[in-house]
């Protein structure tokens, strides 16, 4: 059996509270039967993300320490977004 083309999308640095929304819309408004898709918003928008986005979209952190909790400024652990490594 054939695996299916995954399309996956990272924000970077982009979009605000309202083109994270219509983003969303969008993608959820998206026949995937032939594809598997994964986003990957910034760790700010991820909650909103996991909680709008349908299935089988599914949903990625950018990027996260390595090193777990801490005195990391600026960084993101897994525990921190919701994931285990």
């Amino acid at each position: 059996m054939a695996r299916k083309p995954i399309v996956g999308g990272n924000w970077k640095c982009n979009l605000d509270k309202a083109g994270v929304t219509a983003l969303v819309t969008s993608l959820n408004g998206m026949d995937c039967t032939d594809c598997e898709v994964v986003v990957a918003p910034v760790a700010v928008h991820l909650g909103s993300v996991v909680d709008s986005i349908k299935a089988p979209i599914e949903v990625s952190g950018q990027n996260c320490n390595f090193k777990g909790n801490g005195a990391f400024t600026g960084e993101v652990s897994a525990d921190q977004a919701g994931f285990s490594l």
